[in-house]
């Protein structure tokens, strides 16, 4: 699956110092989407612990999107949360 804004992603990932590697998250991310039809989102969450020990939970939106003619995922951005 190719990543059409992948570099934004990788940014928001670098921040966010979750404990899992940015390729499984995107191998995570690319299986998620084989469910997802064209022009449909859809979330990856992932959970990190801040200075204060709080567990943070991130969520990353993606939409499948038909771009040069072929099927690519669109990084809509990311949300971070206590949980």
């Amino acid at each position: 699956m190719k990543y059409h804004n992948h570099g934004k992603f990788i940014d928001d990932y670098n921040k966010s110092n979750l404990d899992v590697s940015v390729d499984y998250l995107l191998e995570w991310i690319a299986t998620l989407s084989e469910n997802v039809r064209v022009g449909e989102n859809f979330h990856a969450h992932g959970y990190s612990n801040n200075e204060n020990c709080e567990e943070i939970m991130h969520t990353f939106a993606f939409e499948k999107r038909i771009i040069d003619g072929e099927e690519q995922l669109v990084y809509l951005g990311t949300s971070s949360k206590k949980v």
